[in-house]
């Protein structure tokens, strides 16, 4: 067989075998990252009921939330208040974990901010909430090596949350 051919042979496999990878980790990580996602979102979907109720009343709650928040962060954030650009860091290869810590801190946080009415974004908290339970299993499995691939993986599995994607044909069809 020709060297050429070979070359092709050996460069296919060594795709197909790349994307059999990336398949496995992310069906390993979306579907814990998906559940997490769900409650987080729900319970943002409870605030708002919440605050519904409540009406305007929870605004003089903000300034305490704000103070809460700075002290949690403070005391038990560790790495949770270094925002995305952490997670890029780890990409990069200049940091190496993200505490699980971030899991019910940015949750907590993120629920009492919306609570009080506190004009905060949600996707923060998905991508944080995903890359950490996507790198926190790629340590338990030993895949320490593919932190990109599982920080993509816990990324994509968090927006998938976020966005509602895939969407059943009864919720699309309003």
């Amino acid at each position: 067989m020709p060297a050429y051919i070979k070359e092709i042979v050996h460069r296919n496999l060594n795709a197909a075998r790349d994307s059999a990878v990336s398949l496995w980790i992310g069906l390993i990580v979306g579907v814990p990252v998906a559940l997490a996602e769900v409650f987080y979102l729900k319970g943002i979907t409870v605030i708002y009921d919440l605050r519904a109720v409540l009406g305007n009343w929870t605004l003089i709650g903000m300034p305490f939330a704000g103070l809460l928040i700075v002290y949690l962060m403070n005391t038990f954030g560790k790495d949770c208040n270094k925002g995305i650009n952490h997670i890029f860091r780890i990409v990069q290869g200049k940091e190496h974990s993200l505490s699980l810590r971030v899991i019910p801190l940015m949750i907590l946080t993120i629920w009492l901010s919306h609570l009080v009415g506190a004009s905060v974004g949600r996707a923060t908290g998905v991508i944080q909430i995903g890359v950490a339970i996507a790198l926190w299993l790629g340590h338990m499995l030993h895949l320490d090596n593919d932190k990109i691939r599982l920080t993509v993986s816990g990324l994509a599995a968090g927006f998938a949350c976020l966005f509602g994607i895939p969407r059943s044909r009864r919720s699309s069809s309003v």
